[in-house]
């Protein structure tokens, strides 16, 4: 990881900047910047964001279901484009997951996203866990032109594995 990086909750200040590096990604839904308001605020103990020396470096959406207290629904991971490759997202994710138990960690992941599915693959590896795949969202669901969006459940009862 770099020098000078800092994870912290994202507050109401820290939307503008999330709003922007989502659009930036090109690849990701944008969501409403009143949604990115509501992430920074009501769910803030389920996010996490990266800085490096000040600049928000990368960030991870979540929250907890709701029926499901327990169980951590990754709505949406994105790394500035100059900071890929140093494995912030998966540190983030780390973060998160030490803040409070759970059992489960759930996200959709598009086919064509090959970074989000190995940065998940490499999350379970480290936490002694598989992957289960299952689509939760066909394209049919979607009214405008969309991929299936395919639900991944790592299981976290596991040991971490420190080795990889």
């Amino acid at each position: 990881m770099y020098e000078n990086t800092t994870l912290k909750k994202p507050d109401k200040s820290n939307s503008k900047e999330i709003f922007k590096i989502i659009k930036e990604s090109k690849t990701l839904d944008l969501n409403s910047e009143y949604l990115y308001l509501l992430l920074s605020t009501h769910f803030k103990d389920s996010c996490s964001l990266a800085f490096i020396n000040g600049e928000l470096a990368s960030l991870v959406l979540a929250y907890y279901l709701p029926n499901e207290t327990k169980t951590l629904f990754i709505w949406q991971i994105a790394t500035k484009e100059k900071f890929r490759g140093k494995n912030l997202t998966l540190k983030i994710l780390e973060d998160i997951v030490s803040r409070k138990e759970i059992n489960k960690l759930i996200t959709t992941v598009s086919p064509d996203n090959i970074a989000s599915r190995k940065i998940f693959e490499k999350f379970a590896r480290n936490n002694n866990s598989e992957i289960k795949k299952s689509i939760l969202f066909s394209k049919d669901d979607f009214i405008n032109s969309h991929e299936d969006e395919v639900l991944f459940t790592i299981n976290l009862k596991g040991e971490k594995n420190e080795n990889i």
